[in-house]
């Protein structure tokens, strides 16, 4: 199956990833195939959570994010309850996402005009009361970017601030079931 061109507008302008152009392919069950290749030899490991996989399994990985009172809740696929950006033991904003993936950011608010910044991927979105926008992006290596966040109300703010943190499935599962404990996780429709 070959990767189809992901569209994107910025500021008027239509961008076509080169990914899709350039004839990268993706193995027909690429999920089983990364877990399988990141799978650890020892047999006390365990395999990532159900949730963890049905939510890897979708053609698109969806985060919404909604700014509230000066922070940023985060809602993961197959999570039933969001991670607060000044709670949860957060002390940074830390967003987890897939690596080789395409990436959704769906973006709300409950009180002001917010903005989120990816700078390395040179994208900006705004969050609006009552409306929903969306950051789209894919990710293509594993490591730690910026993330900027700010209201349009004021200065800036320390806990809109954080890091996007692409990494393989196996380690954001890992990392999931750690920040999810069971009873916050919606189990995934067969």
């Amino acid at each position: 199956m070959t990767l189809r061109p992901w569209p994107w507008v910025c500021g008027g302008l239509l961008l076509v990833s080169l990914a899709g152009w350039a004839g990268v392919r993706r193995h027909p069950d690429w999920l089983a195939a990364t877990l399988a290749e990141s799978a650890s030899p020892h047999p006390t490991a365990t395999l990532p959570s159900k949730a963890c996989r049905h939510a890897l399994a979708a053609e698109d990985y969806v985060i919404d994010i909604t700014g509230s009172d000066n922070r940023w809740q985060i809602l993961y696929p197959g999570a039933s309850q969001t991670i607060d950006s000044i709670g949860d033991a957060m002390a940074r904003l830390e967003l987890h996402v897939p690596e080789q993936r395409p990436i959704v950011l769906r973006l709300h608010s409950t009180d002001y005009v917010y903005t989120l910044e990816l700078p390395h991927w040179e994208l900006k979105e705004i969050a609006v009361p009552r409306l929903e926008f969306e950051l789209r992006f894919h990710t293509t290596e594993a490591g730690r970017f910026d993330l900027v966040g700010d209201h349009l109300c004021g200065g800036v703010v320390e806990t809109l601030q954080g890091a996007l943190v692409v990494e393989s499935p196996v380690q954001l599962c890992a990392w999931l079931d750690q920040s999810l404990p069971p009873e916050r996780v919606v189990p995934p429709e067969s």
